[in-house]
């Protein structure tokens, strides 16, 4: 069923609150409840038909979340930030949104701002304008990247695009000088950001991880297995940002 008023996918209704599903790859549901919506991870091996039934066994459960964020939206003072996202992570950090007087999502001065007629909107409304921000915010980075290590190196991406990706921080295909790099990049440091555009601009030179392209990295960014480690601690994708 499509919710004409968002254009979003609903697996269901609770009442006139709409249920979204995202199969992802995790062991058990995981619901987030909000005023005007619901949103539920679930194992990508359910059926349509399991998942409705785990929604029936727990709708009156449910329904009660549903009124209580609803009572506290309506309770909600012009200067709380409301339950649906309250913070970001960023370049490493948690950085605080904050509902105010602008136009269109911004960062600035370590803080996200976001229109204030986005603060009662469904959880995917908001999160759509967030992405857009973050991608550009990202595009940006690994442009001024791009440009550092190319000048440092002599090598030359032909052009990139960011994408959400299961398994890979970044990649690269030779025969066209073209890189793809993980939105969810814009997570991490931003040392770790910089340790992956070099890491595939340097296979333009050598193809594969062998000894000799780690040191023709090293020599490019001699503190790469700092920044790097920092990735490989972390799984891919993060499930949540905010």
């Amino acid at each position: 069923m499509v919710d004409k008023k968002k254009n979003h996918l609903a697996f269901t209704y609770i009442g006139d609150c709409p249920v979204y599903i995202s199969r992802k790859n995790v062991k058990k549901y995981n619901f987030r409840i909000y005023s005007n919506c619901v949103k539920i991870s679930v194992p990508k091996n359910k059926t349509d038909q399991e998942i409705l039934e785990v929604i029936d066994v727990t709708r009156t459960r449910l329904i009660s979340k549903i009124l209580m964020q609803q009572r506290k939206v309506k309770n909600n003072k012009d200067d709380e930030i409301p339950n649906v996202i309250t913070s970001i992570l960023y370049l490493g950090k948690k950085r605080p949104v904050v509902f105010t007087d602008v136009e269109e999502p911004e960062y600035k001065d370590g803080e996200f701002l976001l229109p204030k007629d986005l603060r009662y909107e469904d959880y995917y409304t908001v999160e759509e304008q967030i992405d857009n921000l973050l991608r550009k915010l990202l595009r940006n980075i690994i442009k001024v990247e791009l440009d550092k290590w190319e000048e440092k190196t002599g090598l030359k991406c032909k052009s990139f695009s960011v994408r959400k990706m299961r398994t890979l921080w970044g990649s690269v295909t030779l025969s066209k000088a073209t890189m793809r790099f993980n939105f969810y990049l814009i997570a991490m440091p931003y040392d770790s950001i910089s340790s992956v555009v070099i890491h595939e601009l340097t296979h333009l030179k050598i193809k594969d991880h062998g000894k000799d392209y780690y040191k023709l990295l090293h020599s490019y960014m001699p503190d790469y297995d700092e920044a790097d480690k920092i990735l490989k601690e972390t799984s891919v994708p993060l499930q949540y940002i905010f």
